[in-house]
């Protein structure tokens, strides 16, 4: 918010949006939403973002190579943002979710969001608890 509460646009403020997009087909593009927007199609798996999280790792070694329906990509599109965000909630702001299908974009509810977030949370606390189990070492 500007001035006595009027709108200020993030572009105005020199602060760029970046989102991950993901069509019907499978295909994934990377837009950073500014002044002047830029889409990247996404060839690969490895995609560009904040570079000081580990969230390459997570979609290098859990997303498979073929494309899946989006049905499929929701949980682990938004895991990696709410990782990102745990890992640099500074330059990740939170987890915001679209989808398009036939040329028209569908926000989830913030309740689907939320219900999202939860999942990720419990993936986050079910690989930390496997991580950090006790290794009887000693019987070696």
């Amino acid at each position: 918010m500007g001035a006595e509460g009027t709108f200020v646009p993030l572009s105005q403020m020199g602060i760029t949006r970046r989102v991950l997009v993901t069509f019907v087909d499978g295909e994934l593009w990377k837009v950073d939403v500014f002044v002047k927007s830029i889409a990247q199609k996404i060839l690969d798996k490895v995609t560009a973002g904040d570079a000081y999280t580990t969230v390459h790792h997570l979609l290098n070694h859990y997303v498979p190579g073929d494309p899946l329906p989006v049905s499929k990509l929701v949980v682990v599109a938004a895991h990696a943002i709410c990782i990102g965000h745990r890992e640099n909630n500074a330059g990740i702001a939170g987890l915001e979710v679209a989808v398009i299908r036939d040329g028209t974009i569908s926000l989830l509810t913030p309740e689907q969001e939320k219900e999202l977030q939860v999942i990720s949370d419990k993936i986050h606390a079910d690989v930390q608890n496997l991580l950090t189990q006790a290794y009887a070492y000693e019987s070696l």
